[in-house]
């Protein structure tokens, strides 16, 4: 594909051709009184130059004109081979002025730059010496020389254009191909440094912001002009600043000059943005950086959302089973370490079934929530709460200083439960509660789990309304020591 062909020179430059008439006609009148030029009527001369101005400036203006089509090119080409050779012709001098023609074929070769038109040069150059040799030979032309010997000279002069001219043009196709393809990656390099998501920058020595892509508008809200010029700290988060200049003053010292970090933005909104940031020192770049930066704001949000789904219970917030089992293992992996007392308690709702059953699920959902928020109320900080499914909760509290405090505990949470509920009609709440401990090591996570759930239900079997534990060592609310065994495989 030929590169778009450069706008030739204005009209204006060709109408001087027509100015340079008079000057030309002088000097061949004063070429021909010496015998320099052949003797021929004045008016010869004068129609030999009107036409040669006057043809070359039509091509000029067609050319300007139609410059993207390539008929127009091979008008210009032959326009100036035919009005050299008319001009040499007329001379007298015919093909011993070989240079005038490679003269013309180099100012066309220079102001119509198209790949492959130096065969179009050669071709036109070689119809109009063979026309003017055929002229000469017929006597339509004057020769100053013998015919013969014009003959061989335009022969010469023939296979001197061709090489030279296929050198010329070879030597300029290859520069255009070169141009254009320098054209074509700049242009292709800047198309995506323009339309890339992530953020391109350059950095001088002082940590001033010498340009950004525009993809800085999208991830903090200003335009690359507003920054250009701006210290970077502009737009690092407060928190940041300290951190990315000891940083940046580490960064060649580095082997690969290079480094990746994560570090908080300053959007103009006043909001943060989380950003992975690739500053790079290149060679041979008087300490500028080069700076990339990648947006994580949303990817970061999302594992943290889906972290938080893994783990947390999504009707009421609160912790899921599997975590809440993780979070037992780590206790008792610490009472047995520190010799330290750690308990679970299970809790029930009793009734809950006959509401979500009467008046439907979405006034079972509210009743869900409430109970979170009523178990959570009467918890200390220490105490975590969770949702293990349905409409059984568990508590984990540790360390605590006796098994007597799992049953305040317990108390809290049957008072709190106990409470009027609004919103339910025809129906009454409360919570059957199993408590299980155990103090320093031998403990594991599933039995602790199946202890205080065997006493919940121990709890649910005697009525409700209570709590149960598996501890011996524990006197029920009704005054007797009750112990929860589990039933044996």
């Amino acid at each position: 594909m030929n590169p778009p062909a450069p706008r030739p020179r204005t009209p204006r430059a060709s109408w001087g051709l027509l100015a340079l008439g008079a000057p030309a006609y002088v000097g061949i009148m004063l070429l021909r009184d010496v015998g320099y030029v052949a003797d021929l009527p004045v008016w010869t001369y004068v129609v030999v130059l009107a036409i040669t101005a006057t043809t070359n400036l039509v091509a000029h203006l067609v050319y300007d004109r139609f410059s993207d089509a390539r008929w127009a090119a091979e008008v210009r080409t032959a326009a100036s081979a035919f009005t050299t050779a008319l001009v040499v012709y007329a001379a007298g001098w015919g093909s011993i002025l070989g240079i005038g023609f490679m003269v013309g074929a180099t100012e066309i070769h220079r102001v119509v730059p198209r790949s492959g038109m130096w065969r179009s040069n050669v071709l036109w150059t070689t119809v109009s010496i063979l026309i003017g040799q055929v002229a000469v030979q017929l006597g339509w032309a004057p020769s100053i020389i013998d015919p013969h010997v014009g003959h061989f000279i335009a022969f010469v002069t023939i296979m001197c254009l061709v090489l030279a001219l296929r050198v010329l043009g070879k030597a300029g196709d290859a520069t255009r191909a070169a141009e254009t393809e320098l054209r074509e990656r700049s242009e292709h390099f800047e198309a995506l440094v323009r339309h890339a998501i992530d953020v391109i920058g350059v950095l001088t020595p002082e940590g001033i912001i010498e340009s950004m892509s525009p993809a800085i508008g999208d991830l903090l809200g200003r335009t690359s002009a507003e920054l250009e010029g701006t210290p970077i700290r502009e737009i690092l988060h407060p928190d940041e600043i300290e951190r990315a200049r000891d940083l940046v003053l580490r960064l060649p010292d580095r082997a690969e000059r290079s480094l990746t970090i994560e570090v908080r933005l300053q959007h103009a909104d006043g909001t943060t943005r989380l950003t992975v940031a690739t500053l790079t020192a290149p060679e041979g770049w008087d300490g500028r950086m080069i700076l990339n930066l990648h947006d994580i704001t949303t990817q970061r949000g999302l594992e943290e959302l889906l972290r938080h789904q893994a783990t947390h219970d999504h009707l009421t917030g609160l912790w899921n089973r599997a975590a809440f089992h993780e979070l037992v293992s780590t206790s008792c992996a610490r009472a047995a370490r520190h010799g330290s007392t750690m308990g679970v308690l299970f809790v029930d709702l009793d009734g809950f079934k006959q509401v979500n059953d009467s008046q439907g699920h979405d006034v079972g959902d509210d009743v869900l929530r409430e109970a979170a928020e009523r178990i959570q109320g009467a918890l200390r900080q220490t105490e975590i709460l969770a949702r293990l499914g349905g409409d059984e909760f568990a508590v984990l509290a540790e360390p605590v200083e006796s098994e007597e405090h799992l049953v305040e505990i317990a108390s809290r949470l049957l008072e709190a439960l106990g409470r009027p509920w609004t919103g339910i009609e025809d129906a009454t709440l409360s919570a059957s509660i199993g408590i299980a401990s155990h103090t320093g090591p031998g403990a594991h996570p599933e039995m602790m789990l199946r202890l205080a759930d065997a006493a919940m239900y121990e709890a649910k079997r005697r009525g409700g309304r209570q709590w149960q534990c598996s501890c011996p060592s524990i006197r029920s609310e009704h005054g007797e020591v009750t112990e929860v065994r589990l039933p044996t495989s």
